[in-house]
Formats: C-alpha cells, structure tokens, sequence
C-alpha cells in the first residue's frame, strides 16, 4: 500500500491519515541523573548494553566517534579517522544504529558519502585492539544510482541495507519524493521500494521546499520489519512494513497542510530524533506550540512522544531538560539525552 498525499499541492488527500489525539493521554514529566562525560558534544548517540557510542561536531584524536563506558563514566577511546590517507574517511552520515554480527559483535554500517564506500565497524574488536576496526569496506554508487545522498542507512545483515533516498529535483520543479529501498550489496542493485508519496508533486517554488518533505528522523525495529519515522517539518509520523510494503501515516494536527511546504511558506522544526524497540517508538518532539493542544513549549524542556508500532500514542513524557536527540537502552530501562553544548548526559528511568 503506498500513501497518496501527493495531490498536486491540494490538501485532500489529508484523509488518508490517522490523526493522533494528544489531549487523551496525559504528560508523565522525568527527571534525570546527570552523567558528565569528558569531550562529550554530540549530536547523535547509540546506547547499547552498557557503551556509549557519540558523533563527534569536531573529531576528537582524529576521530569521528568516540565510545564511553557507562558504568565507569569514562571515555574508552575515539575511532574511525578523518582524512585522505588509506582507511581514513572525509565524513560520515550520522550513526542510527548498532548491530550483532554473526559472531555476536557489535558492528556498525557507516556511508562515507565522499568516498562511495560503505564501512563495517567492528566497535568490539576496535575497543579491544585499542584502533579502528573495520570489517569490511565495500564501493557503493548511491549517489549516482539515486541521483542523491542517502541520508540514513540501516543494516539487515551483512548484505541487505535499508535506505533513506531524499527527493530528486528536476528542472520543472517535479520531483520524485523520498522513499525506503531495500539493497543488496552483494547484487549491487536495489531489490524493492517504498514510497511514502506515490506521485510527483509540483513545487511553486525552487527546491528549498520541496526539500522539506525529505528531511525525517527514523529509526529500525530490532526485528528490522519496520521502520518508524518522524517528518522533520511536518506533525506527521508514520510506519512502514518492510515486508509487505505498507506504509501508516498519523498526523498530530489537524489543521496542518502539506501545501504550507510546497508554497515555501517558512518551516517549524517537529520531529528530532526517534528510537525503538520491539514494543514501543519513542519520538523526540521539538514543535514550538505542541499539536493540537496549543501549549507553548517549554523552551528549557523536551517532549517524548511514545508510540506502539500500530501507531498508538501510549505516552508523553516531558523530559526536565531539552535535549537535542536521545538513546535507547532497552535492556536497561532508561532513555538517555544529550545536548550538543554540554558535555552533560542525561539519564531518565521508564
């Protein structure tokens, strides 16, 4: 099933949405335990077991990221170099997701953009080697099979990835919107897409708007037979089977219109960052007034919206600082927050 919201800039394909009402569950509001980690300014975070793994803004001993022992509240060390030389990268896409091998070690798929390759990290075997480790580090034309940069991408196994294609802007302002693929590295070739808007659409302005509806925060269910996702400039939410191919859309306001971005009008931040696990979607939220409701946002606070993969609102959690994006540690209970301007992490119980 593929959502038509991509009416021609009308609006009346809003019915095909399911509007969330957020005045019927109420607001649990968390307070944290600060944790101060050492060089820790990062705008992207991956919890798992007890690491933490950052997204270094400035790489720290020449590298892009930087692993922290939880526990010990101490920095084990930073990995995957910048530069030119054999090995290095130029940059990176953010880091959504860490993985098991089969061997049972923590790995992470990394798209070096500039340098057309993808990069098998083996954090377990770089923390024990005390250097980078990569697996694996295989040529990838992404950019000249999608005529685009992949924004995000999700490792299936060793083989099959899950993309993130943003739009593609022609010279008559039509543009082929964003989409999921499925893509097998060993075939070098795409296997199966997933539009989340089924037709071009027509833009009344340049590409800076018709950008709007490429920008989403997702993320994986462990099980990796969905994908969540959070639409940067947009109240809107959606789940996408992987499997089948379904795609449910939820609006948290009503009165929201997708031509409002295809007219260029200016565009308010929503969506931050997501994760999950097998049973829940937990949605960073940064609207300036919270849909529906009307509230102003507290500026010195966070929402958390939290969603079951059927797309029911379960939970709101009001986070007591704002943070810029949020890690999952299921098997512990905790949601962890972070912002870019501190190096202080902020630990909440669920």
């Amino acid at each position: 099933m593929l959502l038509a919201v991509s009416c021609g800039g009308s609006d009346s394909c809003l019915n095909n949405m399911t509007f969330v009402d957020l005045r019927q569950v109420p607001v649990t509001e968390k307070t944290s335990q600060h944790i101060e980690l050492e060089y820790l300014s990062s705008p992207n975070i991956c919890v798992v077991d007890t690491l933490l793994v950052g997204y270094n803004v400035k790489p720290i001993d020449n590298g892009f990221f930087s692993v922290y022992d939880l526990e010990r509240q101490e920095r084990l060390g930073s990995f995957c170099p910048q530069g030119r030389g054999i090995r290095e990268v130029i940059a990176f896409m953010l880091l959504r997701q860490i993985d098991r091998n089969q061997a049972g070690e923590l790995v992470a798929d990394l798209y070096a953009y500039n340098n057309n390759s993808l990069l098998t990290w083996n954090i377990t075997k770089s923390l024990a080697a005390n250097k980078t480790v990569y697996d694996k580090i295989v040529p990838v034309d992404w950019k000249q099979c999608y005529n685009s940069v992949c924004r995000y991408n999700f490792r299936v196994n060793d083989d099959l990835k899950i993309l993130h294609v943003p739009t593609s802007m022609s010279e008559t302002n039509r543009f082929s919107p964003m989409h999921y693929s499925l893509y097998s590295i060993a075939e070098n070739r795409e296997l199966k897409s997933i539009r989340i808007l089924e037709k071009p659409l027509i833009s009344k302005t340049p590409h800076y708007s018709t950008e709007m509806l490429s920008y989403t925060e997702d993320c994986l269910k462990p099980d990796k037979t969905k994908i969540a996702f959070g639409m940067t400039y947009a109240p809107v939410f959606g789940i996408v089977d992987i499997v089948s191919g379904a795609v449910d859309v939820f609006s948290l306001d009503r009165s929201f219109r997708f031509s409002d971005l295809m007219n260029g009008n200016t565009p308010v931040w929503h969506f931050k960052n997501l994760q999950a696990d097998d049973n829940r979607i937990y949605a960073l939220y940064h609207g300036d007034f919270e849909p529906r409701t009307g509230k102003a946002r507290q500026h010195d606070k966070s929402m958390v919206y939290v969603f079951d993969w059927q797309g029911c609102l379960k939970e709101r959690l009001m986070l007591d600082h704002e943070v810029y994006c949020i890690a999952l540690d299921s098997a512990n209970s905790c949601l962890y927050g972070v912002d870019p301007g501190s190096e202080t992490l902020y630990k909440y119980r669920l």
